[in-house]
């Protein structure tokens, strides 16, 4: 006979909460010789796509060259985004109202205090910056407005 599915449900939720999947986790990850996320992760995850983004330009690709690194050198991959503080950085500022521009003027605050020198575009290639500054230089207002949210 099946149990309802509540049932099923809560012997789910029950086992996610105990240490038993904790407990199976870390024998499966012994028996698979996979490595837990962790800073090790994330910091291959960095060197990887450094390396990949002086020659490749689109956000799937340096994606996909740490994906690839991270199973190559057998770390586990997170299953959720854990990465919200890109998400944040790349958001959009928003509309031009009052409440937008004090949200705007906290963001640039709080960007001007990670302390993030010029070093930082050191080991980019002249070509790639040369690329940046065109693009940059292309597009007018207007034209930035009519992109697709996408790009």
């Amino acid at each position: 006979m099946r149990a309802p599915l509540a049932i099923y449900l809560e012997v789910i939720e029950n086992y996610n909460k105990s240490g038993t999947i904790l407990r199976h986790t870390q024998v499966i990850r012994e028996y698979l010789n996979i490595k837990p996320d962790g800073s090790d992760a994330r910091h291959l995850i960095v060197i990887s796509i450094g390396a990949a983004a002086r020659t490749k330009d689109e956000p799937s690709d340096l994606i996909n060259v740490a994906i690839e690194e991270l199973i190559r050198q057998q770390y586990e991959l997170q299953q959720d985004n854990t990465y919200t503080s890109w998400n944040f950085l790349k958001q959009d500022p928003g509309t031009p109202t009052i409440t937008h521009l004090k949200d705007l003027v906290n963001y640039l605050t709080w960007l001007s205090l990670q302390n993030v020198g010029i070093e930082v575009l050191s080991n980019i290639p002249d070509i790639k910056i040369k690329q940046f500054a065109a693009e940059a230089n292309t597009l007018n207002a207007a034209q930035m407005k009519a992109l697709e949210p996408n790009k």
